[in-house]
């Protein structure tokens, strides 16, 4: 789309709400539109040629049907016999008959080229123009807001939830539902500015140049468009609200030289957009694109640490509170960084699912977790089981079991020696079935299943009988300060009679002190976990705790990590 905007002769009947250009730069006078073509229903995409709506029309009422190559070729091959018998039998008049033809012929022909064009740069189902022709658009807007210090911006929408949206309505209903987005955001906006489906859900909007133009235009832009949604569409008998995420970039903030380059800004502000819930806006600034690019330098650090294994596990032990008999040890991650400090997961795991890391890391974890545990065999340490967390993107994963089957045969261990710990919120999440499907399989293989996290969400009694849960690990939450806030107690007590009757053993997490430790046996509690016993180890340290424990009895604190 060629982004201006367009007056008649003697004001402008076609954008009235827009400044005139002739009025505002008499001596850059911009091409007129006779003030007859007003009259008809087309806009200045029509007038100037960018939609076919008014040339189709044009060609209709002289006549012109079918295919314009074949009309082309025929009309070639015709007019050299007219202008022939023109001259032979009417002299004068065959020339003027030729004059006539070889115009219409060379208009098909045009005609036909910029169909074929458009047909090409079009969205077949939405009837927009593609992203080659929104980044054209681009470029020339920012060219006249170069020269006449206007102001430009690019907007980037993108439907939330598309995937689900797939799974529920398929391809026709999806259609359906793009096609009457788009007709509701072209309503939202002037003539001028220019929208294009980019892929999938998402579409791109470029605004004429104007000016002023500031932060709160975009906002209440972006407040049409989501008034533009708030009645329900229709599709497949079901009636939708879709939510959107909006990300915008002007160019007097990116300072863009390219229509791409405003394209992406407003792509990486619609991606923050959609990390911070529906219907949010987010514009482009420069403290934007430095966080995005040190949030990407740090997932390439993190890429660089799982290359040179420095992603390691740590571990901590698990006891029964009744004889201080270890039950287990949880391996956790830990990465190593290149100054020798030790990050803790809530540092780097946010990244390593943004990036799309997850698998490898909780694979580089199960692997060290399991290699461990052969290692205390081999050397008469024995430790019952291994515990590992397993995130959504990992319980998702179709090749989830394999891997789990092959890291086990590597270090000829029974699947019985490993615990996969899910959080509670996975589990009540229930968005994708793969998640339970690989949970049974694994506990179908003998590995034992742990609620991690307990009441921290919202299980309920159905949940936990859902798969074969063994144990439930008790949130930090309920642990903490009980021996001073007697109203946890009763929480904490319905917990364990609820566990107790559904046969599920229980493991509080986080236990730092005596009086904890004391409160939670009394209580029924039958496992233990926390600083208490010891901090997170190192493989080396934790095999000197299990050399030099004693064998039962009360536990001390070793801070050894």
């Amino acid at each position: 789309m060629h982004a201006r905007r367009i007056c008649s002769t003697r004001n402008c009947s076609i954008s009235p709400d827009l400044p005139c250009p002739k009025r505002r730069n008499p001596t850059r006078p911009r091409p007129c539109v006779n003030p007859l073509l007003t009259s008809e229903p087309y806009g200045p995409r029509e007038l100037c040629g960018d939609s076919m709506r008014l040339i189709d029309r044009i060609v209709g009422r002289i006549g012109i049907r079918g295919s314009p190559a074949p009309l082309r070729a025929r009309a070639l091959a015709i007019a050299p016999l007219v202008a022939v018998a023109g001259w032979l039998v009417f002299e004068q008049p065959g020339f003027l008959i030729a004059a006539f033809l070889l115009p219409a012929v060379l208009a098909v022909g045009i005609y036909g080229s910029h169909r074929d064009t458009a047909a090409a740069d079009t969205d077949n189902v939405t009837g927009l123009v593609r992203r080659d022709t929104l980044e054209r658009s681009l470029d020339l807007a920012l060219a006249r807001a170069r020269a006449e210090g206007l102001v430009t911006a690019a907007l980037v929408v993108e439907l939330d939830e598309f995937k689900s949206l797939q799974e529920r309505f398929g391809r026709i209903g999806v259609d359906q539902l793009l096609d009457a987005v788009s007709r509701r955001f072209s309503s939202a906006v002037r003539g001028v500015d220019c929208w294009a489906r980019l892929d999938g859900p998402t579409f791109g909007l470029a605004l004429s140049p104007t000016t002023p133009l500031n932060d709160e235009d975009l906002a209440r832009l972006a407040e049409r468009l989501l008034a533009a949604l708030t009645e329900p569409i229709r599709v497949s008998g079901v009636d939708l609200r879709p939510a959107i995420s909006i990300g915008a970039a002007r160019s007097d903030v990116t300072e863009s030289e390219t229509g791409a380059s405003l394209l992406q800004g407003a792509t990486l502000a619609q991606i923050s957009a959609a990390k911070s819930g529906p219907g949010q806006l987010v514009q482009y600034s420069p403290v934007l694109r430095d966080r995005i690019a040190a949030r990407y330098r740090f997932a390439e650090d993190l890429r660089e640490a799982l290359r040179t294994d420095r992603i390691v596990a740590v571990f901590q032990p698990q006891i029964a509170l009744e004889d201080a008999r270890l039950t287990g040890v949880e391996a956790l991650a830990r990465w190593r960084t290149s100054d020798q400090e030790i990050a803790l997961p809530a540092s780097f795991l946010p990244a390593a699912k943004e990036s799309g890391l997850m698998p490898a890391l909780g694979q580089r974890i199960l692997e060290q977790a399991l290699r461990a545990l052969r290692t205390w065999d081999a050397q008469g340490l024995h430790v019952p089981t291994v515990a590992v967390n397993l995130s959504t993107t990992e319980l998702s994963d179709p090749t989830l079991a394999a891997r789990v089957v092959g890291a086990l045969e590597t270090e000829g261990l029974s699947p019985d020696r490993l615990t996969v710990e899910v959080l509670e919120t996975v589990m009540t999440d229930g968005s994708d079935p793969r998640v339970s499907l690989n949970l049974a399989r694994l506990a179908d293989m003998g590995c034992l299943l742990d609620l991690d996290d307990f009441g921290t969400g919202s299980s309920s009694i159905t949940t936990v009988r859902r798969l074969p849960i063994r144990r439930i690990k008790i949130d930090r939450t309920f642990v903490r300060d009980l021996d001073r806030e007697p109203e946890q107690e009763p929480m904490l007590q319905a917990i364990l009679t609820m566990a107790d009757r559904l046969g599920l053993v229980t493991l509080a997490e986080g236990v730092e002190t005596e009086a904890e430790r004391s409160a939670l046996a009394r209580l029924g509690c039958a496992q233990m976990q926390g600083f208490l016993l010891t901090r997170p180890m190192m493989m080396e340290d934790m095999t000197t705790w299990l050399r030099t424990r004693p064998p039962s009895g009360e536990e001390t604190v070793r801070d050894v990590g």
